[in-house]
């Protein structure tokens, strides 16, 4: 199912409230308008498309509207506070070799016969690799840590 399918009602409805305005994603990806939103607080704005690097928001809305509906991957406020904190260490790609040991890349990593390398090095991690399960060995390509923090679901600890 493509975000088009899935978020048609939510989508219809928007067009209906806001007959003049353009629509934008807010960080939980309900519709928001454009002319009460800044571009900083949408999915598309500027520095922030996750679809179409480069490209206007127009490109980047068609782009996603046309591309698979993915759930939202749920981390734990620790694993989310680990991340924002690797991110502002100037960290952006995340990966777990093949024992499962957890890593951090200030640049996207290339995948070797049995861990993930990059010229400026990797930050070791782990003490974290029990968490973050939804990161593997098998995964075609390391984490980009922006992408994540921007698409996730934060579960509140109790």
């Amino acid at each position: 199912m493509i975000n088009a399918e899935k978020h048609k009602d939510q989508l219809l409805k928007f067009v209906e409230e806001n007959h003049n305005s353009l629509f934008g994603l807010d960080k939980n990806s309900e519709p928001i308008s454009c002319t009460t939103s800044r571009c900083n607080n949408c999915q598309f704005g500027f520095k922030k498309n996750n679809y179409i690097e480069g490209y206007s928001c127009s490109a980047a809305k068609i782009k996603w509207l046309l591309s698979e509906y993915r759930e939202p991957i749920k981390l734990s406020e620790f694993e989310h506070s680990i991340l924002e904190w690797i991110y502002n260490e100037c960290y952006e790609y995340i990966a777990k070799d093949n024992n499962g040991d957890l890593y951090a890349y200030c640049s996207e990593p290339r995948r070797l016969e049995n861990s993930w390398y990059c010229d400026d090095g990797g930050c070791d991690l782990t003490i974290f690799s029990k968490l973050f399960d939804f990161i593997n060995w098998e995964d075609a390509s390391p984490v980009n840590i922006d992408n994540l923090l921007n698409s996730c679901e934060v579960i509140h600890d109790v």
